[in-house]
This record gives structure tokens, sequence and C-alpha cells, in this order.
């Protein structure tokens, strides 16, 4: 297994076991991402929030830096993927995800609150002096491992993942492409999800609707790919293959 290192600074203890009804917590992590996943290994560093007010949080994941290499395959990367930018209200059992298009216009999609199905496994390790708990799930097509706090009764965690009896502090795919863990826990300033809960009363389009965008996307690209190829080669040899990669499967 590959081994990831923190620099984790900032000890931490539970303290968000006493949260009320509308406090507002913040717990920020620290991680990795694989951009080539499945293909090679391209690691950056990211730093990620998660923003929780009662029933209602906010993920969100961003690069520490920019990436300046280029690799020489014909690839489409989604550089903020279904993976960054997440909305839960679980009041009302509903998700949001935020998928930016190769223009960079962002666009919000439905999906299914916690339906993944953990098996609690009697492994603990301690995290910045939190003793807690692992956890696994398949996630569409992924297996995902969870380290969660069990004094802290918040059902919630990184990116999509919740549902567990206790916080998330730290979860990672089975190849660890993508990894992060909790490295501080604080109360913050009251947090405002009035634009997101707006959202919910739009007609949001769904899981399948974002696989049918993303296709289309791809569409165009390989359309205008094959026609600069086709402009004046008279010889051509070889041709460029145009390869598809998103975090979550498309259908």
């Amino acid at each position: 297994m590959k081994q990831i290192n923190f620099f984790i600074l900032v000890l931490f203890i539970s303290t968000a076991n006493a949260q009320q009804k509308d406090e507002s917590l913040l717990i920020s992590y620290t991680g990795q991402f694989n951009s080539l996943f499945g293909r090679g290994e391209e690691f950056r560093p990211y730093q990620a929030w998660l923003h929780i007010k009662g029933d209602q949080s906010l993920f969100t994941m961003k690069p520490l830096h920019s990436n300046a290499e280029q690799n020489n395959m014909m690839t489409v990367d989604l550089p903020i993927d279904s993976l960054f930018t997440v909305y839960k209200d679980m009041e009302s059992n509903s998700l949001l995800f935020e998928f930016m298009d190769l223009d960079q216009r962002s666009h919000f999609y439905a999906d299914t609150l916690y339906p993944m199905n953990w098996v609690i496994t009697n492994e603990k390790k301690n995290i910045n002096g939190v003793d807690c708990i692992k956890a696994v799930t398949l996630f569409k097509g992924r297996e995902y491992i969870a380290w969660y706090d069990s004094l802290v009764q918040i059902p919630n965690g990184p990116w999509k993942l919740g549902g567990l009896p206790g916080l998330i502090l730290e979860a990672y795919d089975k190849e660890e492409n993508w990894h992060v863990v909790a490295n501080n826990i604080s109360n913050q300033a009251d947090i405002d999800f009035s634009f997101h809960r707006s959202l919910m009363n739009k007609p949001i389009k769904g899981y399948a609707a974002y696989s049918a965008d993303i296709k289309k996307i791809f569409s165009a690209i390989e359309g205008m790919m094959a026609a600069q190829q086709t402009g004046d080669c008279l010889t051509c040899e070889t041709k460029s293959t145009l390869k598809i990669n998103t975090w979550e499967p498309i259908y």
C-alpha cells in the first residue's frame, strides 16, 4: 500500500460531540489526489474543508499548487470533477455536487445521500489523539476505507461519504489515489448555506444527466480532434486515441 505522508501540525480532541443544533463546525483535512488514477502517478497535495451546521454541510477540496507538467497521453481530465465540491442536507435527504466544465462554468447535479453500505470492523487507530474505528464500503465501483470517531456522533465526512455512527476523520480509496486526513476541528463563524439551499427549489438534474452531459462534452472534443487530424494529412500512419477519465463512472 502506498504510504502518504502528511505534515499535520495541529493536534485536536473531539470537541464536536457537544455540538448544538445550530452550531457551526469546521473540519480541515490535508490530502493528496492522483490525477492519473488508473494510468500512472501524478500526486498533488490538496487542502479540504468540511463545513457543518446542523443537518447541512459543504465539502470543498482545492489543490495547493497548479500542475505545470503535462503528460504525453491524449487524455481529457476534468480538473474539478464530482470529487471536489459536495453539499449535503440530511433533513431533506439531499446531496448536490458541483461540476466545472471545460469553460469553467459551474453546474450542480443531485445524487443519492449516503447510499453506501458500510462494513464496520474491529480495527482501531489513533488520529491526532482521537481513537477511530475503521469501516469499509464499495461505492460506484471503488472500495473506500474510512476511519471515524464514534464519540462525535455526526454521520458525516469528506466528499459524498457519510452515514456512519460518527464523524469521518480519514478516508481514502483502496488504491489511495485519493486520501484525506483531518488535522483540525474548530468552531467557526456562522456559515451561510442559502445559495445551496436555494438550488433545492430549482429543477436539479440527477446523476444520469451528469453522465449524459459528460458524454456530450467528450463527443464534442473527439469531433474537434478528428477534424484537426484530417486537415492536410495525406500519409498519416498513427491516430490519437482520446481517453476519458472521471473519478466516478460514467454510465
